[in-house]
């Protein structure tokens, strides 16, 4: 089945992605994050319940664990000093490793 597109982005700049988002309202000053509960440990602990995938995550979390910082580029990028250009980067970064939506 043929997917149709919506609307075109092959002249869209690539720190703006795939979606329209600048067309989204903005609401004035921070947003109220004070009714936000706080976040909880994760635990994969389920004794008893050893039939569960929940019991093979521990593993597979520590798996990932070992290779989450990965080999590091020793040269160092240049960042823009204009906090506008250094958005644009950072957006056009998260687009380039496949974000659906990114928001500076």
């Amino acid at each position: 089945m043929l997917r149709q597109r919506l609307f075109s982005t092959r002249k869209r700049p690539i720190h703006l992605g795939p979606y329209p988002l600048e067309r989204l309202v903005r609401c004035q000053g921070p947003a109220r994050l004070d009714h936000i509960p706080r976040q909880e440990p994760l635990s994969f602990e389920r004794p008893g319940e050893s039939d569960s995938i929940v019991a093979a995550m521990s593993s597979y979390e520590a798996m990932l664990d070992a290779i989450r910082d990965g080999l590091v580029n020793k040269v160092r990028s240049e960042i823009p000093d204009d906090p506008g250009l250094r958005a644009e980067h950072l957006k056009a970064f998260g687009y380039f490793n496949d974000a659906s939506m990114v928001g500076i």
